[in-house]
């Protein structure tokens, strides 16, 4: 898992972005990637850590992307903000993903 999570890195790297230059399914897998990352520790493997304070990713609004942003940005109780250390983009990625349910 962790080598693909790394071979998709490089080859992000190499393409470019897969949100600006890429499919929604380029930008969904980044997202996967980042997520596992990032994410999954608090946020569990299905969007959804059981037994934890972390809010269940599957229930998000889909339209209420600007709220998915400045959360992760600006961090939201428990969670730390994310701001320095993905970019935009990668973000981006990550809603991309959250918007797929894990699916």
């Amino acid at each position: 898992m962790l080598a693909a999570i790394g071979l998709l890195s490089v080859a992000i790297l190499i393409s470019g972005s897969p949100l600006a230059a890429g499919t929604k399914e380029d930008a969904q897998n980044a997202g996967k990637g980042h997520y596992s990352l990032y994410c999954i520790n608090c946020h569990g493997p299905n969007m959804v850590n059981i037994g934890t304070r972390s809010y269940d990713l599957r229930k998000f609004p889909l339209k209420d992307r600007p709220r998915f942003l400045k959360s992760v940005k600006d961090g939201k109780k428990d969670m730390p903000s994310w701001k320095d250390i993905l970019s935009e983009e990668e973000i981006l990625e990550i809603w991309e993903y959250v918007k797929t349910r894990g699916k």
